[in-house]
């Protein structure tokens, strides 16, 4: 009973000085600080992580140099084309490295903003002959990847790969018969494209300048499925990123940091009151007046009142 009452009494003063609320408010401040330390700081220090590259379509095109496979059943030579060079835009997501020392190209869509369109003839045969056959490369897109690059400042492009994410070939023309009395007759059908682009050996850049990352990628790829070899582009993408800002990271710890010292003066005001309403939850001893807004039990404990 006497070890209760004592021990009543060194809580009491304590929680009158405030040591124990200070005490707990200040450990709970000083864990917060040291993740932020061991979380953020290297993070600041590095500028590394995930970039949206836009890709540039002022910049961006390529141009479909052979279209063999394409054309499928259709053979012949190809007459002047309608369009074979077309811009692209879309995106691609890099991870950064520390201080920009490397970086790994994640995936993206980089989109043709038009169609690809050109001609061709169906050589003749016995019973028919094709007249102009035009082909449409509808919308054509692809993603990119690569592995881990360690020189971004000039890195060899044939280290990326790129699947094809959508792109159908449409054929229209029309068959006209050789035979006599039989009437022309049209035709219009698509053919899904799939398979990847392979990239031959290029110099690309991923260049800061004037707070702007700058991704540059020479494209001489052949488009390669199950069949073989289908098309061959060749090009340019140029894809930009802004450099993030040390500032915004260093912004935010500072708020962070103030906001726990108000964190501290509120944990402090929260554990002096639960620890009070625990122990007067009790039967409050006689002897004791409640002090006021000081939020202290004051007075004497006389023995043998617990």
């Amino acid at each position: 009973m006497g070890q209760s009452v004592a021990m009543r009494r060194f809580v009491f003063a304590l929680l009158s000085r405030g040591k124990i609320r200070k005490s707990i408010a200040a450990r709970v401040v000083r864990v917060c600080v040291i993740a932020l330390a061991v979380f953020f700081i290297p993070a600041l220090a590095a500028f590394g992580g995930n970039l949206t590259f836009k890709v540039d379509p002022a910049k961006s095109s390529l141009t479909l140099t052979d279209a063999s496979g394409l054309v499928g059943p259709i053979v012949g030579p190809l007459t002047p084309p309608t369009n074979l060079t077309v811009s692209y835009g879309g995106t691609i997501t890099a991870d950064m490295g520390a201080s920009g020392g490397t970086f790994k190209i994640t995936g993206g869509n980089v989109a043709a903003q038009s169609d690809y369109s050109f001609f061709t003839v169906f050589a003749s045969d016995s019973f028919v002959s094709y007249s102009l056959v035009q082909v449409t490369v509808l919308g054509f897109s692809f993603s990119l990847s690569s592995p881990l690059i360690d020189s971004p400042a000039s890195f060899d492009v044939s280290q990326i790969s790129a699947a094809i994410d959508s792109g159908q070939a449409n054929y229209a023309g029309t068959v006209t018969p050789l035979q006599p009395l039989r009437p022309p007759q049209e035709f219009d059908f698509s053919n899904p494209i799939s398979g990847n682009l392979l990239f031959a050996a290029a110099q690309g850049s991923l260049i800061d300048a004037g707070g702007l990352e700058t991704l540059t990628i020479p494209v001489d790829a052949d488009l390669v499925d199950q069949n073989g070899v289908e098309a061959q582009f060749s090009g340019e993408i140029v894809a930009t990123a802004p450099v993030p800002s040390p500032l915004l990271g260093g912004g935010f710890l500072m708020a962070l940091l103030l906001g726990l010292k108000s964190l501290r003066a509120r944990t402090g005001r929260i554990l002096r009151a639960a620890l009070l309403f625990a122990w007067t939850s009790r039967r409050t001893p006689s002897g004791f007046r409640w002090k006021g807004k000081a939020g202290l039990w004051e007075g004497d404990i006389v023995a043998g009142n617990y």
